[in-house]
C-alpha cells in the first residue's frame, strides 16, 4: 500500500509538470488547445486530472511516518534510472519488475509519449514519421534526400561498424560524421535511429553476452552516445535476428532464450547510465525464416518501439496486388506488426523499407502500387517512424524506378516536388552531391543482397562484396553447366555429366551469406548438386569427379552438398570436404536426411558463414550448424557444381544472391 501512494503522488508530480510544459510547448508550436498526455501507457490525463492526482497522493501520504517514505524511496518507488541502477549493481540479470514499475510510473516513457504525440495529431505520412538511410555517415545524402521530396526529412539511420567490440563501443567516427553534439538532441537536424550490433561479425556469441560478459561495451556505448546528446536516440538493437545473415541471428528456442536474457542485460545496463532515455526498437525482418520472432520477444518492460522490415520482394514471384496482400496477411506480416503492436501496447515502426528490383524474378522493380499501399499503410496505423532504404539497387529514382519515384513524391514529397519525376537524383542522393566514405561497417539489411556487379550494392551495405548473378556472363562455367533465364542449369539429364559455375573473384568466408533455389529432377535419381567453397589456388575453371563427387570431389575446399544418391537412393544435406571425397561419395563432415525432398519440388537454401560457423537452412527450416574445419581458407571463390553417374537427373540452381560483408 505504502509503494502504492508513493507510486500515485510521483505519478501526479510527472503528470503535472509534463502537462504544463507540453501543453506551453504545443500551443506555442501550432497554437492548439491543451491535449491529453500520456503518464502510464495505459491512462490518459489531463493537467486538471493530474494535479488531483497529486493532490490525492499528498493526503494519502501525509499520514505516514518519515520512516516509512524513506523505506520508499529506498524500496525502488522512485524512477526508473534509479531501479536500473539498482538492478544493475544488485547483480540482477533481467530486474523485470522493477523495469516494469519504471515503466507503469510513467518515469520511462517513450512508448507513451510516442502514443501520445501520434494521437495528438502530431505525426503525418508525409512529413514527420519519414526517415532515410542512404549511405554511412552521410547526412547531406540525407539533405538531399530531403531537397528532393520538397521538404527535409525529421528521421535518419545509420549503422555502428560491427568489426570489433571495439568499433561497437566507441562509434565516434560516426557520431562526429553526423555533427552529433552535447546538449542538442539532434544529429544536423535529423532524429537518428542508430543501428547496434548485438554482438561482432566474430568471437562472441549471444548465450555469453546473457550472462553480462559484454555489458562493459554496452556501458561504454551509453556513455558515448549521452556524451554526443545522443541519450535519447532509437536504439535498433540486434536487427532482423530472425534471419540467418547476422551474428546474433536467432535458430532455435535455445538462442531466443539467450537472445532475451541478452537484449534485457543490454538495456538494464544501457539506461543505467546518467542521461540514458534511450528508445529501444525490436525488429525482425518480415515473415517466418528462422523463428516466429515473437518468441524472441523480450517483454513490454524492455522494447519501445516494435518493427518490421518490408522490402517489395516475395517467393514465389507474383503480380504486385498479389505479392502486396501477402505482405499483409502472410505470417509475421504487416497486419501481424499492426496486431502486435497493440496488444503490447506499443508504437509501431518500418525501419527498413524500400523497392527491389527484378534482377532475381522475385523483386516489384518499378511498382509504384508498392509504395502507394505503404503509404497509405504508415498514415493509418501508429508508425513512430518509417526509413526508406535508398542506398545501392533499393535507391528511388527516376533511372531506375521512374512510376515508382513519381508516385513516392506524390505520396510522401510537397505538391511543388511532386509535379516532377525526381529525375536529378540518381542514386539516393541529387547530382553533385558528396558522398562521405565510411570504414568497415556492418552491412544494412537485406542480406542476402539482390544481384548487382561487384562492390558495394544491393542494398548490403558500404562493407559488403556483392557478386552478380552467374547467368550475366561474368561467371566461368565449365563441363555440362550452360546459363538459363535466371541462373545455370549445371548437368542435364544424361549419364556422366559434371558442371560447375564459379565466381572468378575471391570472397572473404566470413561474413558469407549465400541464397539460391536448386533444382533437383527429371531423371532417374542422382547424384547431387553442391555450393562449393573453393580455394583460390583451384581456379575458376575448376571441375571435380562426376557420380558420387558431384563435381566436387577432388577439388580443395569445402561444400555444402543435396545429396540424392550415395551407394542407393538418399535425401540429405551435408558439409564436405577434400578429405576422403572421390569420385564414388562425398566425405561429409556433417549431412542430415531431415531435409524436405530434394528432388522435384524447387528447394531454397540459405548458408551464413559467420563466427567460425557455418549455419545452412534449407525452406527456411535450419538443416545444421557447423564449426568451420581448417579446408575452408580466408578468402574462397564461390560457386556450384553437380554430377550424375550411371542413375541421372537435371540439377540448376536460379536465383542466386552472393554477399560478403
Amino acid at each position: 500500500m505504502l509503494v502504492y501512494h508513493a507510486v500515485r503522488l510521483l505519478r501526479g508530480i510527472s503528470a503535472t509538470l509534463r502537462g504544463i510544459f507540453r501543453s506551453g510547448y504545443r500551443q506555442r508550436r501550432a497554437s492548439v488547445a491543451i491535449r491529453p498526455i500520456s503518464c502510464s501507457g495505459r491512462h490518459w490525463f489531463s493537467p486538471a486530472k493530474a494535479i488531483v492526482a497529486t493532490l490525492a497522493g499528498l493526503v494519502a501520504l501525509a499520514a505516514m511516518p518519515a520512516g516509512q517514505l524513506v523505506a520508499a524511496h529506498q524500496s525502488g518507488a522512485t524512477t526508473a534510472t534509479s531501479q536500473l541502477v539498482a538492478a544493475h549493481q544488485s547483480g540482477a540479470t533481467t530486474a523485470t519488475s522493477q523495469l516494469v514499475a519504471a515503466h507503469q510510473s510513467g518515469a520511462t516513457t517513450a512508448t507513451s509519449q510516442l502514443v501520445a504525440a501520434h494521437q495528438s495529431g502530431a505525426t503525418t505520412a508525409t512529413s514527420q514519421v519519414l526517415g532515410v538511410y542512404t549511405s554511412a555517415a552521410n547526412p547531406a545524402g540525407a539533405r538531399a534526400f530531403g531537397s528532393w521530396l520538397g521538404h527535409p526529412v525529421d528521421y535518419a539511420m545509420d549503422f555502428f561498424d560491427g568489426s570489433s567490440w571495439q568499433t561497437i563501443s566507441s562509434p565516434s567516427w560516426f557520431l562526429e560524421h553526423w555533427g552529433c553534439k552535447s546538449g542538442s538532441t539532434g544529429c544536423d537536424g535529423f532524429q537518428m535511429i542508430w543501428g547496434v550490433p548485438m554482438l561482432p561479425n566474430s568471437g562472441a556469441s549471444l548465450s555469453i553476452g546473457a550472462t553480462g560478459a559484454y555489458d562493459i561495451y554496452f556501458r561504454k556505448l551509453a556513455e558515448t552516445l549521452v556524451a554526443y546528446g545522443q541519450g535519447s536516440s532509437f536504439i535498433r538493437l540486434g536487427w532482423e535476428f530472425n534471419g540467418w545473415w547476422f551474428p546474433w541471428a536467432v535458430a532455435n528456442q535455445a538462442e531466443a532464450t539467450s537472445f532475451i536474457s541478452y537484449w534485457r542485460q543490454i538495456v538494464v545496463t544501457m539506461q543505467s547510465v546518467a542521461g540514458a532515455n534511450f528508445k529501444f526498437v525490436w525488429n525482425p525482418t518480415r515473415g517466418q525464416l528462422t523463428i516466429p520472432p515473437d518468441e524472441a520477444y523480450p517483454g513490454n518492460a524492455y522494447v519501445d518501439v516494435v518493427g518490421l522490415d518490408v522490402y517489395d520482394l516475395q517467393w514465389p514471384a507474383m503480380p504486385n496486388a498479389a505479392r502486396w496482400n501477402y505482405m499483409l496477411t502472410e505470417p509475421y506480416g504487416l497486419d501481424w506488426l499492426r496486431s502486435f503492436g497493440a496488444a503490447h501496447g506499443k508504437a509501431l515502426a518500418l525501419p527498413e523499407w524500400g523497392l527491389w528490383p527484378t534482377g532475381n524474378g522475385h523483386g516489384g522493380g518499378d511498382d509504384p502500387y508498392f509504395v502507394s499501399e505503404m503509404a497509405s499503410w504508415i498514415a493509418s496505423n501508429n508508425v513512430a517512424f518509417a526509413t526508406y532504404f535508398d542506398h545501392g539497387s533499393n535507391a528511388i529514382n527516376a533511372a531506375s524506378f521512374p512510376k515508382a519515384a513519381a508516385q513516392f513524391l506524390a505520396s510522401f514529397g510537397t505538391p511543388a516536388s511532386s509535379q516532377g519525376q525526381g529525375g536529378a537524383r540518381t542514386g539516393g542522393t541529387l547530382t553533385g552531391t558528396t558522398i562521405t566514405t565510411a570504414p568497415a561497417s556492418p552491412a544494412p539489411s537485406p542480406v542476402p543482397a539482390p544481384s548487382g556487379p561487384t562492390g558495394s550494392a544491393g542494398g548490403t551495405g558500404p562493407a559488403c562484396v556483392v557478386a552478380p548473378p552467374p547467368q550475366n556472363g561474368e561467371w566461368d562455367l565449365n563441363g555440362s553447366a550452360t546459363p538459363t533465364g535466371n541462373g545455370v542449369r549445371l548437368t542435364g539429364t544424361g549419364p556422366f555429366e559434371a558442371g560447375s559455375a564459379i565466381w572468378p573473384h575471391p570472397l572473404s568466408s566470413e561474413g558469407l551469406s549465400v541464397s539460391f533455389t536448386a533444382t533437383l529432377g527429371g531423371g532417374t535419381g542422382a547424384n547431387g548438386l553442391v555450393l562449393e567453397l573453393l580455394d583460390p589456388v583451384v581456379g575458376a575453371h575448376a571441375l571435380g569427379e562426376n557420380g558420387g563427387g558431384e563435381g566436387f570431389a577432388g577439388l580443395k575446399g569445402e561444400a555444402v552438398a543435396l545429396t540424392t544418391y550415395t551407394t542407393g537412393p538418399t535425401n540429405l544435406v551435408g558439409m564436405a570436404d577434400r578429405q576422403g571425397s572421390t569420385w564414388s561419395t562425398l566425405h561429409y563432415v556433417v549431412s542430415t536426411s531431415q531435409v524436405p525432398e530434394l528432388r522435384g519440388s524447387p528447394v531454397q537454401v540459405n548458408v551464413k558463414v559467420a563466427g567460425g560457423r557455418m549455419s545452412v537452412f534449407v525452406n527456411g527450416a535450419q538443416a545444421f550448424v557447423v564449426p568451420l574445419t581448417a579446408s575452408l581458407p580466408r578468402q574462397v571463390l564461390v560457386g556450384f557444381a553437380a554430377a550424375s553417374g550411371y542413375f541421372t537427373d537435371a540439377h540448376a540452381v536460379s536465383g542466386v544472391t552472393v554477399a560478403s560483408c
